[in-house]
């Protein structure tokens, strides 16, 4: 059986995405669109890469990447039928394929078997969207009461860093407000003692991928930073030193060592000059695969 697959791939070049932060900021809030099956979005390319729905309003998709604080550029590709796409003009390329259907395929995450269709579908299977998930806290009944405090916060290096710590927090149970200081690197917090502690908050923090300190320990936290990354691609000595070289000439970088035999790099760093996310986007550059270990 012949069947035709009624989804588009939408492909729109982004300005102003500088790391993972920004990639997951804009693709929660695309994914989220009615209309938009999957989405996801890359800060190296420079590329937000989304499956829609025929009727989808290209307008709407516009406004959402202004909102978050990015600019819609031109998208890539063609459409299909030899036409210019105007300058400028965001592009729904139709993906429009025929298979035939011999076994039963199951369907990606996020896709749903049509009501009258006869035999299993062949779809194309779509990105999976980058979402933030806070961590998971205990249940417990508010108490009414209310402490605050304010927190130094390292690792930020952009303002969808900030936005993510923000949403992150607005999401764990107990807190009652949060306000993150990009320019500061501060964080200011209200919660609920009988739900969430500090501790609780600087968990929350760390589990997004940043790091959190009260602000009296703030001078432990801003001397040194210290993290571990697994790195893949590397195949002899020659990788091993061209990763170490890259990471000792990045501005911040104290000391780098990599281990080609268990593929990891260790790092020392200053927390106020250099981030993980750039430690790490260092790593790619030079053209392989880093990511952060727990």
């Amino acid at each position: 059986m012949s069947v035709k697959s009624t989804e588009s791939i939408l492909q729109l070049r982004i300005a102003g995405m500088r790391c993972r932060s920004c990639e997951q900021l804009l693709a929660e809030a695309v994914s989220s669109l009615s209309g938009v099956k999957a989405a996801s979005a890359s800060a190296d390319e420079g590329m937000l890469t989304a499956f829609v729905s025929d009727d989808f309003d290209l307008d709407v998709l516009r406004a959402t990447v202004v909102a978050q604080g990015f600019v819609p550029c031109d998208l890539i590709g063609g459409n299909g039928h030899g036409a210019q796409q105007p300058e400028g003009e965001a592009l729904v390329v139709p993906m429009p394929v025929t298979h035939e259907c011999q076994d039963e395929i199951p369907l990606a995450d996020g896709w749903t078997e049509p009501a009258e269709a006869e035999a299993p579908a062949c779809r194309m299977p779509a990105p999976n969207p980058v979402t933030v998930v806070a961590p998971p806290m205990p249940e417990a009944r508010e108490s009414g009461t209310t402490e605050g405090g304010t927190f130094v916060i390292s690792g930020m290096t952009c303002a969808s860093c900030a936005a993510v710590i923000d949403k992150v927090l607005g999401k764990t149970p107990g807190v009652v407000s949060a306000n993150v200081n990009l320019a500061s690197e501060k964080l200011a917090v209200t919660w609920d003692p009988a739900v969430i502690s500090a501790d609780g908050i600087i968990a929350a923090v760390k589990a997004a991928g940043y790091g959190a300190a009260p602000l009296n320990e703030a001078p432990a936290l801003s001397e040194s930073g210290h993290i571990m990354l697994a790195i893949t691609g590397m195949t002899c000595a020659s990788c091993q030193a061209v990763i170490e070289k890259t990471l000792q000439r990045l501005s911040g970088v104290t000391s780098a060592s990599v281990n080609l035999a268990i593929e990891t790099a260790t790092v020392d760093f200053d927390p106020n000059t250099v981030g993980p996310d750039e430690i790490i986007s260092a790593v790619k550059k030079a053209g392989y695969c880093a990511t952060l270990k727990v």
